[in-house]
């Protein structure tokens, strides 16, 4: 059973970022075709979109979810009628859509509106529904092959898109735009096959109301959850455009931004990876060996993530100059920097996010990712007009350190008498490091390796003096083994 869990966990962790490494390789070609004002354009763009997103499905993936786990023989009749619904309400929610793009493209982008408004909103219509519930079914049915290859195929197929209409055809920003567009039919057309002709999974469109309500008050509450992870990581796109911030600037963050979700879609990967052993501790284990064990993966777990970090950090200015092959957007790395280090937040996070939804106490969790992200949009209002787009990134890193200590005090959690995760402690650790990689980022690069060597000793040195503790980790298998005996007797 762990074995099946790590290894779903890994795929859904890693298929993504195949492609995301390959999108990383044609940096060096694409760049030169590349500006500050197609990282600008593309920016915004994707900035507004993000802030819809949220709103997209109605926060109905845990109910989803729920009935497919509590109702399996039934759960296809809720699907069914819950797709019908999320259908006809797509195409409202494109209309908005539509609206919103056709009054925020930049002036610069003016003769392409019409095209980048249907490009967006069409998949929005008809498409991107279907293949939101072919992912989420595969998910909670445990297949994750399906989409990882769904997310292989069309991700290197997009990339080839890019790099055509890109480089050959010197579209700039209208690649990325006609890329996504081509990737949201081929999705649909993947998962279309599953859900409609394997499954049988066709929306209903006489769904009955009374029941689309009921689901509706269960799955309202989850949208400021989803809409938080929005004001954190796109809300100061939209916050630069009000305060007309020069495109040229906004490209520039942009750009260090998309660097900083690379490294976010890593650490999500690990969490992918560690999180389901952390539900088979609380499951499996008695309660106070559970809360031990995991709060020592959580910690080996943030401070490998912090060690990776700062040395990635520390490379970044050396990794920037080979990967963006345009000295207009060089400046970049500085911002990447900060916003690569915030992410350290993702291992406490999970600390006691994890828990909490396990032993059902997470009713309120969603106050701290919306109050993370309203904690940043009130410090980019402050200090983006005084500061510029530097103070984007470190207020974007203040609000992710928020949401990964803030769980740590809330009544809920204090009241399951955890264990002390020393919050404050990780914090000023995080805090220091980033401090410390931001100073040493140009140093000459014997330097460097002489602290990358060390990190590199420092950490096989604590692995073999730890081999106990990292064994203990393997309680689960001896715990399985013995059930299994058990039930052969």
């Amino acid at each position: 059973m762990v074995k099946k869990i790590l290894t779903n966990s890994a795929v859904y962790g890693l298929a993504p970022q195949i492609p995301q490494v390959a999108n990383i390789l044609i940096l060096p070609i694409i760049t030169q075709d590349l500006g500050r004002l197609d990282y600008g354009v593309a920016g915004i763009i994707y900035s507004y979109l993000a802030a819809l997103s949220a709103i997209h499905l109605l926060g109905t993936k845990m109910v989803l979810s729920n009935a497919f786990f509590h109702y399996r023989m039934q759960y296809k009749w809720l699907w069914r009628q819950m797709h019908g619904f999320i259908s006809l309400w797509s195409l409202f929610y494109a209309f908005l859509m539509g609206l919103i793009i056709y009054w925020v493209v930049p002036e610069e982008a003016i003769e392409n509106r019409w095209a980048i408004v249907l490009m967006h909103t069409i998949p929005s219509a008809l498409l991107n529904a279907t293949t939101e519930y072919g992912i989420l079914h595969h998910q909670v049915a445990q297949k994750p092959g399906p989409i990882a290859f769904q997310m292989i195929v069309v991700g290197f197929i997009t990339i080839f898109i890019n790099l055509w209409l890109i480089s050959f055809e010197k579209m700039g920003y209208m690649g990325w735009f006609w890329s996504r567009f081509v990737g949201s039919i081929l999705s649909f057309l993947f998962f279309s096959y599953f859900l409609y002709y394997k499954l049988k999974l066709l929306p209903i469109f006489n769904f009955k109301w009374r029941l689309i309500k009921a689901k509706l008050k269960i799955a309202f509450p989850m949208i400021p959850h989803y809409y938080g992870s929005y004001l954190l990581s796109s809300s100061d796109r939209i916050v630069m455009d009000l305060y007309q911030i020069n495109i040229q600037k906004i490209g520039i963050y942009n750009l260090a931004g998309n660097f900083g979700n690379y490294f976010n879609a890593f650490a999500d990967g690990t969490g992918m990876a560690t999180s389901p052993v952390l539900y088979e501790y609380f499951r499996n284990l008695e309660r106070k060996q559970a809360f031990k064990l995991s709060r020592d993966l959580i910690f080996i777990w943030q401070a490998a993530l912090m060690i990776f970090s700062f040395l990635v950090c520390l490379w970044f200015k050396e990794i920037f100059s080979i990967l963006i092959n345009n000295s207009d957007l060089q400046e970049a790395y500085s911002l990447a920097i900060i916003m690569i280090m915030g992410f350290n937040y993702r291992p406490l996070y999970s600390g006691f996010a994890v828990k909490m939804f396990y032993y059902e106490k997470a009713k309120r969790i969603w106050l701290i990712s919306f109050g993370a992200g309203i904690l940043n949009v009130g410090l980019n209002i402050i200090f983006i007009p005084i500061y510029g787009i530097e103070a984007a990134a470190i207020t974007t890193f203040v609000a992710f350190l928020f949401l990964g200590m803030a769980g740590f005090f809330i009544k809920e959690y204090r009241e399951m008498k955890d264990l002390n995760y020393y919050p404050f402690y990780w914090l000023f650790g995080i805090i220091l490091a980033t401090i410390i990689v931001y100073i040493l980022k140009d140093i000459f690069w014997l330097y460097k390796i002489g602290i990358t060597l060390f990190f590199f000793g420092a950490t096989l040195f604590w692995i073999f003096t730890n081999k106990g503790l990292i064994r203990s980790f393997e309680i689960l298998k001896k715990t399985n083994k013995q059930e299994t005996g058990n039930n052969q007797s």
